[in-house]
């Protein structure tokens, strides 16, 4: 009885037909620009289906005979990634020997082009030039810049269209998800090296990475998605979130509570067990909070109060509350300028960093508020501030313009019309834009805020941020003999306790003081 053949036998047959022209194949894809590990991967994928495959010539590799041989694929429990990067990559190889492609009518995105029919705009190109003279200076490869940058723009436009991402700095977490549910039909490797090089791309243009949260977010998802207890969780946090909404919290502050109750969750399944979320109770808590070793004390009591608040929304009982933890204070490092730093940093500023100084030492503004200000919010010598607070746009106060104040903003305003006049106008209509070829006339950030600040603070030698400034003009107000209900007024704070406690008390002028008083008391 004739053995039956194997694999094997298949593969040693079939490499004596296209050993040569397989060589010849792969040899031409690195010559136009393919990396080694892609080329062994194409090799790997190709070898998978001849070793499937009954020994003939490509001309007579049709359409049915690939689908005869992905069918032994399945029937072999080949993961379906496998089996597609086979098919796809054979039938490329059986079209360079014959012209023909066998599966190019079945397989419509066989070219991996998934992003066919969702592409919009590519807005970042001045962002786009300066990345790729930067992949050169670092001494990358030719073929491997083009595949970074076509990798690029092909996750920009279609976040342009789909997420209507108008700046770098919009894209999020979410925009790699809605990017990888795009990339199905592409092998898991080939769909986090797009998306790695877009991340890549984030940091260059921004300074932050996405990555390191999105994985942790996939892989929550993997492990939990299809469980019941996930499955209900998901419900309900969808419910606590759209209550919390009508109650006016800012979609930032709901985008943080997602984060904390999946992780949290998450945390309860990996480390204490399987339970419902809302059989969560104090016990539980006391356990999370011992669990969680990776997380700063502080991010894990912001964890815990948001995880009691769902499970209050759901059951009416607050197991953090109940638990009642006693949590250590965490030493808050706060820096200080008086009369003398000041005048030092606003003599030596330029326009922009004189504007800055102003909003935040002049006004108090926090350094957000700087960054989202609006042309629109200032109204003659009148100007809306948009702080901290419920609702979409927060806390709104409007607020008198000193006289020093409004000179500043109206020299500012001379020069950002300067740098619209050699660029297109991207600004929404902020106040503040950033001036750089890579993101010329783009609304600045609260990045740009603290690096603008920094540059004066670094050349000056005084240690000091934006929240030093304002800081400042809390000591400045008091300095001016204002009784502290209105200090806390000028402040925007909505606790009188808030003022002395935390702007005022730690001034080390009164330590100063002190010290000479004793001396004079006791030595005097």
């Amino acid at each position: 009885m004739a053995r039956a053949r194997t694999t094997i036998d298949y593969l040693k047959d079939n490499l004596e037909i296209y050993g040569s022209p397989l060589n010849s194949y792969l040899n031409r894809l690195s010559e136009g620009g393919k990396v080694p590990s892609a080329v062994r991967d194409i090799k790997g994928h190709i070898r998978t289906f001849l070793a499937r495959c009954r020994p003939m010539p490509p001309e007579q590799i049709t359409f049915e005979v690939m689908a005869e041989v992905e069918n032994i694929m399945v029937c072999d429990q080949l993961t379906p990634n496998k089996i597609n990067a086979a098919m796809i990559n054979t039938a490329r190889f059986i079209e360079y020997l014959t012209g023909n492609n066998p599966c190019k009518d079945y397989y419509v995105n066989s070219s991996g082009r998934w992003f066919d029919g969702h592409l919009g705009d590519f807005r970042f190109q001045d962002q786009l030039d300066q990345y790729q003279e930067y992949l050169e200076n670092k001494g990358y490869r030719p073929a491997t810049i083009v595949q970074k940058n076509s990798h690029i723009v092909n996750c920009c436009r279609v976040l342009t269209k789909e997420k209507h991402i108008l700046f770098v700095s919009q894209i999020d977490t979410e925009c790699y998800a809605h990017l990888q549910g795009l990339m199905g039909n592409l092998n898991g490797k080939q769909a986090d090296k797009i998306i790695h090089d877009l991340d890549e791309f984030v940091i260059f243009c921004c300074g932050k990475t996405l990555l390191r949260d999105y994985r942790k977010g996939r892989r929550i998802s993997k492990e939990y998605e299809r469980t019941e207890e996930w499955e209900e969780f998901v419900v309900d946090l969808e419910s606590f979130i759209e209550d919390s909404e009508e109650r006016g919290l800012r979609p930032q502050t709901l985008k943080g509570y997602r984060k904390a109750l999946k992780e949290g969750y998450a945390a309860i399944l990996d480390r204490i067990g399987t339970m419902r979320f809302r059989d969560i109770d104090f016990h539980v808590m006391c356990r999370l909070r011992k669990v969680m070793t990776e997380y700063k004390q502080r991010t894990v009591r912001q964890y815990l109060t948001v995880i009691g608040r769902m499970v209050e929304f759901l059951t009416g009982n607050n197991p953090y509350c109940r638990a009642d933890m006693v949590w250590p204070t965490e030493p808050v490092e706060r820096t200080w300028i008086f009369k003398d730093e000041w005048k030092t940093l606003w003599n030596s500023a330029d326009v922009t960093q004189r504007l800055i100084l102003a909003l935040t030492g002049g006004m108090g503004l926090r350094r957000f508020e700087v960054a989202q200000l609006n042309l629109s919010d200032i109204q003659g010598n009148i100007m809306t501030i948009r702080g901290k607070g419920c609702g979409v746009d927060g806390k709104s106060v409007r607020k008198q313009i000193p006289p020093t104040v409004m000179k500043c903003i109206e020299e500012y305003k001379q020069y950002r019309n300067e740098v619209l006049s050699e660029t297109e106008d991207l600004s929404g209509g902020n106040l503040i834009i950033r001036p750089n070829s890579r993101l010329k006339g783009t609304p600045a950030t609260q990045k740009y805020i603290e690096v603008v600040l920094k540059e004066l603070t670094d050349k000056e030698r005084i240690h000091a941020s934006c929240h030093t400034m304002r800081r400042f003009y809390c000591t400045s107000l008091v300095d001016a003999g204002l009784d502290m209900d209105t200090v806390r007024r000028m402040m925007r704070h909505n606790s009188l306790d808030t003022t002395p406690n935390v702007y005022l008390c730690a001034d080390p002028r009164k330590l100063d003081n002190a010290t000479a008083g004793v001396e004079d008391t006791i030595f005097g």
